[in-house]
Order: structure tokens, then sequence, then C-alpha cells
């Protein structure tokens, strides 16, 4: 090989080993059949933030619940918990989710409701350390995006 080729190659194995560190769980093979109901808890808002070995993506929440869109069948359900506050990035901690962010992680979903959530905490101060994790009860039927925006002050 020449030290050209070599070079090429070195840089095709460097993307191949990034890619497979880039959000390792979004390249799992589906499964077998939907699921009917999933359960995410604390975990989204670590996406992409490179804190658990994972590379930086500032949109990776969204291909993760992108992703539980594709495991989770047609009208199935998902529980979610994300910390709810003023919209923040904690580095590379977390993220919290307000009247910017959240909108935008439950696009594709339906809100059919949620336990420990206010409309008011979208609108405070970010705090990094001071926010609440209510659980969202979501459908797998994608509604207009105003209509989450509608139904998230309705709560």
């Amino acid at each position: 090989m020449s030290v050209k080729q070599l070079k090429a190659y070195a840089r095709q194995q460097e993307q191949e080993q990034e890619q497979a560190h880039r959000l390792p769980h979004l390249h799992l093979p589906p499964p077998s059949s939907p699921f009917t109901v999933a359960i995410s808890i604390s975990s989204l808002e670590h996406d992409g933030l490179a804190r658990y070995g994972d590379a930086v993506d500032p949109d990776a929440d969204l291909a993760a619940i992108h992703l539980l869109s594709q495991v989770v069948e047609p009208g199935g359900h998902l529980l979610l918990a994300v910390p709810v506050g003023g919209d923040l990035v904690r580095w590379n901690m977390h993220r919290v989710y307000g009247a910017l962010r959240l909108p935008l992680l439950l696009q594709n979903w339906t809100l059919l409701g949620a336990q420990g959530f206010d409309a008011k905490l979208l609108l405070q101060e970010p705090d990094a350390m001071a926010h609440h994790q209510p659980v969202f009860i979501l459908e797998n039927s994608p509604p207009a995006y105003l209509d989450t925006l509608q139904r998230l002050h309705q709560l």
C-alpha cells in the first residue's frame, strides 16, 4: 500500500469507529414485532452530550425519540420522563426541556396526559439543578405540531 492509500484507509477506519460510537443504541436491529408500550425514564436528556461515551450530537435526543417511534407500534404508548424547566443544556450532563425544546421532543407523538407537569414550568428561568421530571403519557400517532403546543398548555 502507498502512503496515500494508508492515509485514506486510516481516515475510513476513524470515520467508521466514530460512527460506531455515535449513539450505539440507534443502530440496534428493529424488534421482530413492535412494542405495545415503552418506558424511557431520565434517559433521552443525556443523548449526544458525550458524557457516556457517545459522540457530541445536539439532536441526538430527537433521533432517539424518533427511534422509539419506530419500535413502538402505531397507537402504542410511551411513558417518558425528562427534566422540565427553562430550556438549558448543562454540559455535559443533561438537557432541561422548556418551551422551545419540549415541543420538538414530543412533536411526533400524541400527548395524552402527564403526571407532575405544569405548563408554568416551561417558562421558568433556566436552572441546571432545579427542575421537575414529570411523566408524559404519549401515543404513537403524530399530531400536528401546533396541537402538541396547545395540549402542553392545557395540562
